[in-house]
């Protein structure tokens, strides 16, 4: 009886937990269990608490599932993403849980909770939620005035890539890695300093949790402090939006997945190696999620059987909507990168539809007059050359045009920013990338991207001139303090084994107006067939009135040729003369 009543007790407490609680057959149940125990598995740190002598928890002893964690299952999946242990530095023997939610409106509270977890510490943030203290510090005029040197630059770069590897093995729970020229001290709402110091910064999601089994982040890595603030990196590309019908595409437009509801943004043409010409915008665009996870760390010359198994050459990407497809996806890459290489999220779309091949290199049109285009003076990408972005070319300032934002302008922070794509502290499917571009956007603007931008081209003025623009980088994504995240376009190119390494070109020539039906384009045909006519006769025109120019002329200088003969007969005839007498 004593047992009875500790298993109908243990009963009660999940039907009091638990939160979805209509009937499931007893398949879909043991699926959903076996998915959230290896969804739970991959959520950990692999950690136990482990006290020594001192009262120091080491990473001595692994584990698979804690007996605390049994009771969130029925949370995993619908109301929690990911839970994870730590401590604080002040009290090292008293755990810390992390409950990581998403970005749908749940919330999480601790009666929410069995009640073992009630005597610890518990912290619930979305997936995206991060205090507001890199925010202030990158909109801050103080950070935006002082510039770090080349040489340091240069220094820094080096730094960060002799120790990135390092550092992602130690702390599990490093989202970011960039660098910056002001450090923040005491951050809080009134004693918050910024230092003049060019620091490493290494972005975490909930700052001042320390994973089980490891230890607190170094002081310096070098000869540059580091400085620890709150960050996560956010993919562009996965909300449902609206933009115009083009029935010749255009830089910037939108494009969407045919059997998908999120939307991209093309980020410039190529002339594919085998004929024709392809779109290039991220990978993550044209795949979904779990075709993502699948395919992370697959280059193209590694066809491996994976890659072969899903036909991916078959998916239809459409512009703007579901409905009106123009391609199908040639090739992809999704390549974390490493410490020394740039990381890659691309994809090629070869366009199918010849009456949809690009004609023109100007932008869809943006209204905002703030970014310094107009009618007068379009925004055009027309040479298609590619550049590399070199310590000296950072702080300038870079434009670009995207399906969800249009033109906005930014100043290039730096380039050699880590990120990670996932909220798993580990590194189990490789999802981060390595050695990316942060743009900052100029005072005016919201933001340099937002979601929905992912694919967009990044451009730089040429020596100066904003009407000649040259490609630097692609955009992929952002982070929570208002910064976007760009990959070189050089090192995409090369990914493809692009032979000419720059875009497709265009000349300069006005772009005809966007027919909505074939009436319209018949008349236009018309007009340009009857402007071709009047041309023609013009030029016969010209043509009979040269000629009888040209025999007035010959008439002319026949009189002129036979005046001058009758003057030198003349001469002669008085020189005679002359001798005779």
């Amino acid at each position: 009886m004593f047992i009875l009543a500790i298993f109908t007790a243990y009963l009660t407490d999940m039907v009091d937990h638990s939160i979805n609680t209509q009937p499931m057959t007893t398949k879909r149940k043991c699926t959903e269990i076996q998915e959230i125990k290896k969804r739970f598995r991959h959520t950990t740190n692999g950690y136990t608490t482990k006290t020594t002598e001192n009262g120091i928890i080491s990473k001595k002893g692994k584990y698979t599932s804690p007996k605390k964690a049994n009771r969130l299952y029925h949370l995993m999946g619908q109301r929690v993403l990911h839970v994870w242990e730590g401590y604080r530095k002040e009290c090292p023997n008293n755990p810390v849980f992390v409950f990581v939610l998403p970005n749908n409106g749940t919330s999480l509270s601790l009666e929410d909770l069995p009640k073992s977890y009630h005597e610890n510490e518990c912290v619930f943030r979305h997936e995206y939620e991060v205090n507001k203290e890199a925010c202030t510090i990158t909109s801050s005029p103080k950070s935006r005035k002082i510039l770090i040197g080349r040489k340091e630059r240069i220094e820094l770069k080096n730094t960060v890539e002799q120790n990135i590897n390092q550092l992602l093995k130690d702390h599990a729970n490093i989202e970011m890695i960039g660098v910056s020229s002001v450090r923040s001290k005491n951050y809080g709402p009134q004693d918050t300093k910024l230092i003049r110091e060019t620091c490493i910064v290494l972005y975490v999601h909930v700052k001042g949790v320390i994973p089980i089994g490891e230890e607190e982040f170094p002081r310096r890595i070098g000869n540059f402090p580091i400085d620890v603030r709150e960050g996560k990196f956010i993919p562009y590309g996965r909300v449902p939006g609206a933009n115009e019908y083009h029935q010749r595409l255009l830089t910037g437009c939108q494009i969407v997945r045919q059997t998908a509801k999120s939307f991209g943004t093309i980020g410039g043409f190529l002339d594919l190696p085998g004929g024709g010409i392809g779109v290039l915008t991220c990978a993550h665009v044209v795949l979904t999620d779990k075709e993502c996870e699948q395919f992370i760390n697959c280059r193209p010359e590694q066809q491996t059987d994976l890659r072969k198994s899903v036909p991916w050459r078959t998916l239809q990407i459409c512009q703007p909507d579901h409905y009106n497809d123009f391609g199908t996806v040639k090739d992809f890459v999704l390549y974390p990168g490493s410490s020394s290489d740039v990381g890659i999220d691309a994809a090629v779309v070869k366009i199918n539809n010849e009456a949809r091949l690009p004609v023109s290199g100007e932008f869809p049109w943006d209204e905002k007059q703030i970014t310094g285009y107009g009618p007068d003076n379009p925004m055009e990408f027309l040479s298609g050359n590619c550049i590399e972005i070199k310590p000296e070319l950072e702080g300038c300032e870079v434009v670009k045009f995207g399906a969800a934002t249009g033109i906005t302008r930014g100043l290039l922070a730096h380039r050699s920013l880590f990120v990670k794509r996932s909220h798993v502290p580990n590194l189990a499917f490789k999802d981060v990338m390595y050695n990316q571009m942060e743009i900052q956007p100029l005072q005016g603007f919201d933001g340099f991207a937002q979601k929905g931008d992912s694919g967009s081209l990044v451009l730089m003025a040429h020596k100066g001139n904003r009407t000649k623009l040259v490609a630097v980088g692609m955009v992929v994504g952002g982070t929570t303090f208002n910064t976007t995240v760009v990959t070189p376009i050089l090192n995409i190119l090369k990914e493809f084994n692009l032979p000419n390494m720059c875009l497709k070109t265009f000349r300069h020539c006005p772009w005809p107006k966007e027919t909505s039906s074939l009436a319209e384009l018949k008349k236009e045909q018309n007009k340009q067939g009857k402007e071709i006519k009047q041309l023609k006769q013009n030029i016969q025109e010209y043509r009979k009135d040269h000629k009888k120019q040209a025999q007035q002329q010959r008439k002319e200088s026949q009189k002129i040729i036979s005046l001058i003969k009758g003057l030198k007969r003349d001469n002669a005839r008085n020189r005679q003369d002359d001798q005779k007498h």
